[in-house]
């Protein structure tokens, strides 16, 4: 069991909170209505993840960063406010931390709590797709993503990509730019999802495209003496990348994508069925991954890969679904009925 304490001074959303979070699988809830409570139930049970109210009667839940410093404690926070403005600048920027805006519904705060706890041992894996191929995925298609990550320190920092742009960075050492070049080639504990919460300040300007194609050159040059070269965005991926989607973005939905085409599905009927464009297949691929559907990008890519042989951005994909061992599930072969 994992205990996590809610910090709330408004009975009625605490008792909300706590309802909700007490269905997940191995999770104790602690509640407490002040800072000062918390820090009791803190000391007497512990936390392995406090969700705290800025705005507290007494002591503001800022100062949980002094107390549990003094404890040597490092727990991860997330704070829930409805006066983000007010407290903005009380927030110190080196603290690993994640702030969301209220009213934040069940179903995020679940989904919240169940990846801030998540499995270290899952966490702690390297994966075949990293922060940069996350980014790149994200860019090209224009969604709204936030990527997770662990940092040089081990502690989880995160990318947050707006409607293609690269907006925001941090980790346990700072935000903005910095951040971004330590998270940028990270392979562990990578994780992508949609970003609903409020959107912070932005701390990176540069365009994505600049950003990415200096990391994929420092990249390079870090690999350059074992005679390895990493993968990078190919230029023609890049010339070709659909701006025009910028006014209409796509966001990250869970949906299921279509199923492509078949490649001999066309020769064994009698009608000739529309096919699906190349670049409508790496969208709907890129969107299958952000969405964790690895049959389908693999399937979608595997198509796309017939239709124009080469693309890097399909081929690095397909590498990467490969590696994590991903296939395409073999449907059973239909039987004729004897007439």
């Amino acid at each position: 069991m994992k205990n996590v304490l809610i910090i709330e001074d408004e009975s009625t959303l605490r008792g909300s909170m706590a309802r909700g979070l007490e269905k997940l699988d191995n999770i104790q809830v602690l509640v407490a209505g002040t800072l000062n409570e918390g820090l009791a139930e803190i000391d007497s049970k512990g936390a392995d993840l406090i969700l705290s109210d800025l705005d507290l009667p007494g002591r503001p839940g800022v100062e949980l960063f002094g107390e549990l410093a003094k404890r040597e404690l490092r727990i991860p926070l997330v704070f829930l406010s409805a006066y983000l403005d007010a407290y903005k600048s009380s927030l110190p920027p080196n603290e690993g931390f994640e702030v969301y805006e209220k009213p934040v519904s069940l179903n995020d705060l679940r989904e919240i709590v169940t990846r801030k706890l998540g499995n270290s041992e899952e966490e702690g894996r390297e994966t075949p797709f990293g922060v940069l191929d996350y980014l790149q995925l994200a860019c090209l298609g224009r969604h709204s993503v936030i990527i997770f990550a662990k940092d040089g320190q081990g502690s989880e920092g995160k990318v947050l990509v707006y409607r293609g742009e690269i907006w925001h960075a941090q980790d346990s050492e700072g935000l903005g730019k910095e951040a971004f070049d330590r998270l940028i080639f990270a392979t562990k504990g990578v994780r992508c999802s949609a970003h609903n919460a409020a959107l912070p300040e932005r701390s990176i300007h540069e365009s994505w495209e600049s950003l990415m194609i200096s990391a994929a050159a420092r990249m390079d040059e870090g690999k350059a003496d074992q005679g390895e070269r990493a993968p990078s965005v190919p230029q023609e991926d890049l010339d070709s990348a659909p701006l025009e989607q910028a006014a209409h973005p796509v966001e990250v939905k869970p949906e299921e994508p279509p199923t492509p085409l078949s490649p001999d599905s066309s020769s064994s009927s009698g009608s000739q069925e529309k096919e699906i464009p190349f670049e409508e297949l790496v969208d709907l691929g890129t969107e299958a991954l952000l969405t964790k559907d690895y049959s389908a990008a693999l399937l979608l890519f595997e198509e796309a890969e017939q239709k124009l042989p080469g693309n890097g951005l399909v081929k690095a994909n397909l590498e990467r679904l490969k590696a994590m061992g991903i296939h395409v599930p073999q449907s059973e072969p239909e039987t004729e009925e004897a007439p």
